[in-house]
């Protein structure tokens, strides 16, 4: 992909792949705003052709959803001569894909911390990791009652204990049952929790001399902060007994190279050895589940 890809020149480092949606997801990771604010300048004349509003105040996720997909394919005509690659064929799997987030679908990524996602709201009760909403994650459905279209729980359920504590007043059962209520039926919920299994696994045929220290952090947590801690470890046996106990349904392990956000580098893709992701152990137990249309009360 060219500078020039967007008529404009687009900041920050960038290496061409073989696949569009990373491309163009990489794309507009650097200085978001002030890319932004090129792109809509180029890629309209004027309000009357009605191609494209944005609000600089807007979320960046808003920004891109205003800034790609209201454009249809008479739009792409007047757009098509500011573009430079003349990739503009791949339109459809830009609006499909990458930009998946309808306009009116509202999805949650819980306990973000240092790796946001576009598309979602980025939720984490660390305000030093610049969250969009710096709240607890286990009192969404006070904000958000049966309307969220999908929740992202990335390493989160194994912070939270099995019984209720002083300083941590939330067992995990209480975050499922939160998140159950702030779903709308229909709605689903993407889990991620370090896999014992795994670590059993890994535990029993590496030879390494550091595996102790590899494995402890999915097991134990990382003590970087009072919330970094691990209280629970999770099979899927387990982890399936304790969603289908609050009333989810279909409960299944999802591939992370699937989703709407595997250009993120979340802990989804945890392996070891670290980042060998073809070759290497996948330590992470990721799960896709669904509220049932019908009601239920918990």
């Amino acid at each position: 992909m060219s500078d020039d890809f967007w008529g404009v020149e687009m900041s920050g480092e960038f290496k061409m792949s073989d696949d569009f949606d990373t491309d163009l997801a990489t794309a507009f990771q650097p200085n978001l705003d002030d890319d932004l604010k090129q792109l809509n300048s180029e890629l309209i004349s004027g309000e009357e052709n009605g191609i494209i509003t944005l609000e600089l105040g807007d979320s960046r996720e808003e920004k891109i959803l205003k800034a790609i997909t209201p454009v249809s394919d008479d739009d792409m005509k007047k757009i098509i001569p500011t573009w430079g690659s003349g990739r503009y064929n791949k339109r459809m799997e830009l609006n499909a894909k990458i930009v998946t987030t309808k306009i009116n679908e509202l999805k949650l990524n819980l306990g973000c911390g240092r790796k946001p996602i576009h598309g979602y709201i980025n939720i984490d009760i660390r305000q030093e990791v610049n969250p969009d909403i710096c709240m607890d994650v286990t009192h969404i459905s006070n904000k958000w009652y049966k309307e969220v279209d999908q929740i992202l729980a990335i390493h989160v359920l194994e912070h939270l204990p099995p019984v209720r504590l002083p300083w941590s007043p939330k067992t995990y059962k209480d975050a499922l049952k939160d998140w159950f209520i702030a779903l709308k039926p229909g709605g689903e919920l993407y889990i991620s929790v370090p896999d014992l299994q795994a670590v059993i696994d890994h535990w029993n045929v590496s030879n390494s001399v550091m595996k102790h220290k590899e494995l402890k952090t999915f097991l134990h947590g990382g003590f970087k902060d009072q919330w970094d801690i691990h209280y629970t470890t999770w099979d899927l046996l387990a982890l399936t007994n304790a969603l289908e106990e609050v009333g989810f349904e279909n409960v299944e392990r999802y591939d992370w190279r699937k989703t709407d956000h595997a250009h993120v580098d979340s802990y989804e893709q945890a392996y070891l050895p670290h980042m060998q992701k073809e070759t290497g152990r996948l330590m992470s137990l990721n799960v896709k589940c669904r509220k049932p249309d019908g009601e239920k009360v918990l």
